[in-house]
């Protein structure tokens, strides 16, 4: 199961819609996913918690002024 399907069976079991769960905050207008985020999120969601992390502690090597 990807991780578009596993926020699907979410969505389902708080009654809400993919758009829903993907709306901006601020704006209330739905976020759109690249191509290349949706095969980001796939990789991550078979990634192990100790590749996570490691992921994690990349991207935050990369941008850390937003990670704090």
């Amino acid at each position: 199961m990807n991780v578009l399907d596993k926020i699907g069976k979410l969505c389902d079991a708080f009654g809400i819609t993919m758009s829903q769960f993907f709306m901006d905050e601020e704006t209330g207008q739905a976020v759109l996913l690249t191509e290349q985020q949706i095969r980001l999120l796939n990789y991550a969601a078979r990634l192990n918690p100790q590749q996570y992390d490691s992921l994690l502690n990349f991207l935050r090597t990369i941008w850390p002024e937003e990670f704090k």
